[in-house]
C-alpha cells in the first residue's frame, strides 16, 4: 500500500507515525530511547535518513531554554550513570575474586609459614644427637663444630623465605585491592547523589564532579585494581611452582608447562592489541603496553628514519606523531577506512539475527547510504542466505542461465514481503551502479536478470503495484544514451516482458521519453527488433490514464510525433518489401504484437498524433497479410479507418 499524501511505502509511513506518537507523548529526551530514527524514501532512488521529522523539528524549535538545559542534564546524567555502572560491576567482580583468592592463598601460607621458624621437634632431635656425640670418645674436639651445625640447622632455608615472601606480598596485594575497591564504591555513590533540582545547576555540579574524577585519576585507580590482583596471582603461582620443585620434579615439570602455556596466552592478550586495530583483548595493562610501544615507535621514527625518508616513505614519517587518547579514538581512526564494509556486515548481521518483519522493513533502506559495491554485496548476502547457496552458485545460475533455481528458492523462503524488500533495494542501487561498473564483481546486467526473476516468477508479484511501478520508472531511466548498449537492451527487454505479462498496464513510467528516443534511434539504425519492442511498450503505456501524451506542455510530445511518423515509415517499408511487421516479436505463443489495438488506444488519448497516411499503410499491411488481424485487431483497425477517414 502507498500513503496517498506522501507517496511513500506504508511500512515507512506507519513506522514514522509510531515514532511521532512516541515522541509527542513526552519521551523526546528520554534516557531510554532518545529520539528514534525515521527512515524515509527520497525520490526514485530512495535514501535512508535518520533523525526527526519536520513535526519533531518544529517541536524542538519551540522548546524553552530550561527545557534545553534539562535535555543536556539528562544526557550527562545518562553518561555518568552508564560509566559508574560499569565501574561498579568491575569492582563487584573484583571483590568476589579477591575474597576467593585471599582464602586460597591464606590456606597455603598457614601451612608454609612455619618453615620460617625453627621446628621444636627437629631441634630436640638435633640436641639429642649432640649429647650423644659429646658422650662418645673424642667428643671434645667436635664440640665447636657441632654447635655451629646446630645453629645453621635452626635458620630457615632460602626457598622457604622466597615462597613465603611472594605469597605474603600476593595476599597483601589482594587485600589492598579489596580495600580500595570498597572505598571506590563509596566514591562513586557520592558522585551520583545530591544533585540540584535546577537543570542548569545540575549540569554545573555534574561537570564539577567529573573534573574532580579526571584530576584525581579515579578512572586510573579503578583500572589499576584488576592489575594489582593479576600481579598477586602471578606471585602466588611463582611461589607454588618453587614449592613444587622442592617436593617432586615430575609434578613440578607438568604444572610448570601448563602454567607457561596459560601465562603465554595472558602475555599475548597484553601485546597483541598494540599491533591489531580491532583486537578485543583490551585491558588497562594492554593499553599501557600499547602506549609504550607507540612512544617507542614515534621516537625511533623521528631519530632514525626521519633523516632517511626513503626507508619508509616520506608520507609515513608522522605515522606515530599523534598517540590516540583511548581505544575508542584508535578504533574510530581505522573504522573510517573501512566504513562501507562495516556498514554492509552490520546490516547483514541484523538481517541474519532478526525475524521481525517490521524491523527489516526499516533496516533495508539503510542500504541506500552504502556505496554501490557494498550495497550489492549486502543484497547478494541476503539472497544467498535465504536461498542457502554460495555466491559462486548464484553467479553461475545468473550468467550460465543454468537449471539451478536459486532465485525461485529465495522467493519461496523469503515470502512476498521479503521478495519486495529485495526488489526495492536492487531498484535503489541499480542506477548508482552505472557510475562505478569497473569495480563491481556483479554487473548491472546481473542485477537486471535477478530483478527479472523476482518480478516475473511469482504470480503474487504481478499484483504488487508499488514494486512494479518503481521497476517501470527505474528501467525507463536506464534506457538512456549514457548507459551502455547492453544495459539499455536488458532494461528494454525486461520492460517488454513486464508489459507482455500485463504488469500495471494502467501506469506510464516517468521516463517514457527515454523509450521514445530509444525507438527512434533504433529506427534510424534499422534495428527492427529493438524498434518493435520499444514501440510495443509505448503503445501499451502511453494509453495509460496518467499519461501526458495529450498535454501540449509535455516535453516529449514532439518526440512522440516523430516516433509515430517512424511507425508510418516502418509500415510502408514493410509493405513494399512484403515482410511481416513484427517477425519473432510476440506477446505469447501464437499471439503477435497488437499494432491496431495499440494505435487505437493512443488515438483515444490524442487523435492528432496519428494521421491518415499511417492508417492507410496499416490497412494495406492488413490486406497483404503482413500484420495480425484477428477479430479484436480487425475491430480496432476498422475504428482507426472510420476515425481518420472522417477526420480527413
Amino acid at each position: 500500500m502507498v500513503d496517498t499524501e506522501s507517496g511513500r511505502p506504508e511500512y515507512v509511513v506507519s513506522y514514522t507515525r509510531r515514532v511521532r506518537h512516541r515522541q509527542s507523548s513526552g519521551t523526546l529526551y528520554s534516557n531510554a530511547t532518545g529520539f528514534a530514527p525515521v527512515f524515509e524514501r527520497d525520490g526514485d532512488e530512495g535514501s535512508c535518513k535518520s533523525g526527526c521529522s519536520s513535526h519533531n523539528q518544529e517541536a524542538k524549535e519551540t522548546l524553552s531554554m530550561p527545557d534545553r538545559w534539562s535535555a543536556c542534564s539528562q544526557a550527562i546524567k545518562h553518561f555518568d550513570e552508564v560509566t559508574v555502572k560499569g565501574w561498579k560491576e568491575d569492582i563487584d567482580s573484583l571483590l568476589v575474586f579477591a575474597g576467593l583468592f585471599s582464602a586460597v592463598i591464606t590456606a597455603f601460607i598457614v601451612d608454609n609459614y612455619k618453615q620460617l621458624q625453627p621446628d621444636p621437634a627437629q631441634l630436640t632431635v638435633q640436641l639429642l644427637q649432640q649429647i650423644s656425640l659429646q658422650l662418645a670418645p673424642g667428643s671434645a674436639a667436635l664440640n665447636v663444630t657441632d654447635q655451629n651445625l646446630l645453629q645453621s640447622n635452626a635458620a630457615p632455608t632460602s626457598h622457604a623465605i622466597r615462597i613465603n615472601t611472594v605469597w605474603l606480598i600476593a595476599l597483601v596485594f589482594s587485600m589492598i585491592s579489596a580495600l580500595i575497591g570498597i572505598v571506590a564504591k563509596q566514591w562513586l555513590r557520592e558522585y551520583l547523589t545530591g544533585m540540584s533540582t535546577s537543570p542548569r545547576e545540575s549540569v554545573r555540579l555534574r561537570q564539577y564532579r567529573h573534573d574532580g574524577l579526571v584530576r584525581w585519576h579515579v578512572a586510573e585507580i579503578i583500572a589499576f585494581l584488576p592489575l594489582l590482583l593479576q600481579i598477586a596471582l602471578v606471585l602466588f603461582i611463582h611461589g607454588l611452582l618453587e614449592l613444587l620443585w622442592t617436593l617432586d620434579k615430575t609434578v613440578a615439570g607438568i604444572v610448570t608447562a601448563l602454567t607457561a602455556v596459560c601465562l603465554s596466552f595472558y602475555l599475548a592478550t597484553i601485546v597483541v592489541p598494540a599491533f591489531s586495530t580491532n583486537n578485543p583483548f583490551k585491558s588497562p595493562q594492554s593499553w599501557a603496553f600499547a602506549v609504550c610501544m607507540w612512544r617507542l615507535a614515534r621516537y625511533c621514527t623521528k631519530i632514525y628514519l626521519a633523516p632517511n625518508p626513503g626507508i619508509i616513505g616520506a608520507e609515513n614519517i608522522g605515522a606515530y606523531d599523534a598517540i590516540p587518547g583511548s581505544w575508542r579514538d584508535r578504533e574510530v581512526k581505522f573504522m573510517r577506512l573501512t566504513g562501507d564494509e562495516l556498514d554492509q556486515r552490520a546490516l547483514a548481521r541484523a538481517y541474519k539475527h532478526s525475524l521481525d518483519e517490521e524491523f527489516l522493513d526499516v533496516v533495508f533502506p539503510c542500504a541506500n547510504d552504502l556505496t554501490p559495491e557494498t550495497a550489492i554485496s549486502f543484497a547478494v548476502d541476503v539472497l544467498t542466505r535465504r536461498a542457502e547457496c554460495s555466491e559462486n552458485v548464484l553467479m553461475d545460475s545468473i550468467r550460465s542461465k543454468g537449471p539451478r533455481l536459486v532465485i525461485e528458492k529465495f522467493i519461496l523462503r523469503a515470502g512476498d514481503r521479503g521478495t519486495h524488500r529485495l526488489i526495492h533495494m536492487l531498484l535503489d542501487v541499480l542506477p548508482r551502479m552505472l557510475h562505478d561498473v569497473e569495480r563491481l564483481k556483479i554487473t548491472p546486467l546481473d542485477i537486471l536478470f535477478i530483478l527479472r526473476k523476482l518480478l516475473t516468477t511469482s504470480e503474487l508479484a504481478l499484483c504488487e503495484m508499488i514494486s512494479h511501478r518503481r521497476a517501470l520508472n527505474t528501467l525507463a531511466l536506464l534506457i538512456d544514451e549514457q548507459c551502455t548498449e547492453h544495459v539499455q537492451r536488458a532494461a528494454l527487454h525486461l520492460l517488454w516482458e513486464m508489459t507482455r505479462l500485463g504488469c500495471n498496464m494502467d501506469y506510464c513510467p516517468e521516463g517514457v521519453v527515454n523509450i521514445v528516443l530509444c525507438a527512434r534511434n533504433a529506427h534510424r539504425r534499422h534495428d527492427h527488433d529493438t524498434f518493435v519492442h520499444a514501440s510495443g511498450i509505448l503503445l501499451a503505456r502511453l494509453s495509460a490514464p496518467q499519461s501526458h501524451i495529450h498535454d501540449p506542455r509535455w516535453n516529449g510530445r514532439e518526440q512522440a510525433r516523430e516516433w509515430i511518423r517512424d511507425i508510418g515509415d516502418y509500415f510502408q517499408d514493410r509493405n513494399e518489401l512484403g515482410i511481416q511487421y513484427d517477425p519473432g516479436v510476440r506477446y505469447d505463443s501464437g499471439a503477435t504484437m497488437k499494432w491496431c489495438s495499440g494505435l487505437a488506444a493512443v488515438s483515444l488519448k490524442d487523435k492528432d498524433l496519428l494521421g491518415e497516411s499511417l492508417v492507410s499503410a496499416l490497412e494495406e499491411g492488413a490486406r497483404l497479410g503482413l500484420v495480425d488481424c484477428d477479430l479484436q485487431e480487425g475491430d480496432a483497425l476498422q475504428h482507426l479507418i472510420a476515425l481518420y477517414s472522417d477526420h480527413s
